[in-house]
């Protein structure tokens, strides 16, 4: 019997051989900078970035449901900067799914639920608004709509790339600091407020994110240190609903990364890195879980328009709050069932088309192989499950054109 650390190997080799190449850089489709250029100062501009997507999720197995997304998603916003110190944004970030008419209000995280009795019709559409404060080059305060589009450097297990077409644009205040030698990201995204004798819950995330190099040389090493951190509360003062109870949980991670850039025009470079990860239902009675932790390391490969990733991911009475539920040990598909200690292998490859900054193609396509696992209802007692395999495949389009609209008079102050 083949042992599992073997097993591993060979879905490596497998995955390797299958693909002859490493994925492209989707990064490009889901990155937006704070960085004010002083050519632009006193200049308003009209961006509009505009995101197709077609993804394609064929999940088996009793942990997530498979589903389709077909969309497109339209931010038309004003941008202008008073000085080099000082930005203002305002817009509107427009959704639409193909083939669908009306959108719950409510704020998405992920797929939205019909939970709301108010609805917009042909499209969901909410505002883009952000004032920033840029006090260095390097050191940038955000109020409004939040610069979310890397993930806040967040890995894989605790946030889900998806979030970028399914979820609303986070909104808050954040306080971003990048060097040399440290970037951080420092955020709280407000997603739900309430009035006086409102019905529902408060609800807003709170985050930090850093990576600090111990270790960055003129010729491409780099070895540093992650560390993360996530919280989700629900609660309120002022509501009225008294079935509604005070509900935190978090997330957490810690670990090791290493990096070496080759320079070269077609082999770009390899990362290495490895997190444990921690959950913790701090107050609320939600998860069946109050404590749970996972280990997750990573390889990523990058060579020319192609990057391929890999990961295996342990984890026992874990949850993920942003990420994917495929990290977690309850089901997202059958009511009620957890999980025993699980692990799987993932794989990623991705191919980005980026020859101008205006405008990024990108196909991707992932495979998860979960190893046998005991899955637990109250109605059915536990089960021994066989492996499984699920896989995803998507296309990309993003078009981000730039137009100056008009100069400010050289008086105006």
């Amino acid at each position: 019997m083949i042992g599992k650390g073997k097993e591993v190997i060979i879905l490596l080799i497998i995955v390797v051989l299958g693909t002859n190449n490493c994925r492209g850089q989707i990064a490009y489709l889901f990155n937006d900078l704070p960085l004010i250029d002083s050519s632009e100062i006193k200049k308003l501009y009209l961006e509009v970035d505009v995101l197709s997507f077609f993804k394609n999720n064929e999940f088996t197995g009793e942990k997530v449901k498979g589903y389709t997304l077909p969309g497109f998603c339209m931010s038309p916003h004003l941008s202008l900067a008073f000085s080099k110190n000082v930005r203002m944004e305002v817009g509107a970030n427009i959704l639409r799914y193909w083939g669908s008419e009306i959108y719950p209000c409510y704020s998405y995280l992920g797929i939205a639920e019909w939970e709301s009795e108010r609805y917009q019709k042909g499209v969901h559409i909410l505002p883009i608004m952000r004032a920033q404060f840029s006090i260095t080059d390097s050191f940038h305060i955000v109020f409004g709509t939040l610069y979310n589009r890397n993930s806040h450097l967040l890995c894989t297990p605790l946030y889900n790339n998806e979030l970028n077409y399914t979820s609303d644009r986070e909104s808050g205040i954040q306080i971003l600091y990048d060097n040399r030698f440290h970037s951080s990201d420092l955020w709280v995204n407000w997603q739900s407020f309430i009035f006086e004798n409102d019905i529902h819950q408060e609800m807003f995330v709170f985050g930090y994110s850093s990576r600090t190099n111990i270790i960055k040389t003129d010729y491409g090493l780099e070895i540093g240190i992650p560390l993360q951190f996530v919280a989700q509360h629900r609660g309120g003062e002022v509501n009225i609903a008294e079935t509604h109870s005070i509900q935190t949980y978090s997330n957490y991670a810690a670990g090791l990364f290493g990096k070496y850039s080759f320079g070269g025009k077609y082999f770009k470079d390899i990362t290495f890195a490895c997190y444990y990860i921690g959950f913790t239902q701090n107050v609320g009675t939600l998860y069946p879980f109050n404590n749970g932790w996972a280990i997750y390391p990573e390889l990523s490969i990058r060579i020319h328009d192609f990057q391929l990733d890999m990961g295996y991911f342990v984890g026992k009475d874990f949850i993920s709050l942003l990420g994917s539920p495929h990290f977690g040990n309850i089901s997202a598909k059958t009511p009620d069932m957890i999980f025993d200690k699980m692990d799987m292998f993932m794989a990623e490859i991705e191919y980005c088309y980026h020859k101008s900054k205006y405008f990024s193609f990108g196909i991707e396509g992932s495979f998860i192989h979960y190893f046998p696992y005991t899955s637990f209802r109250p109605e059915y007692g536990t089960m021994e499950r066989k492996r499984a395999n699920s896989f995803s495949f998507g296309l990309f389009l993003d078009i981000n054109p730039r137009i100056r609209i008009a100069n400010l008079k050289p008086n105006i102050e």
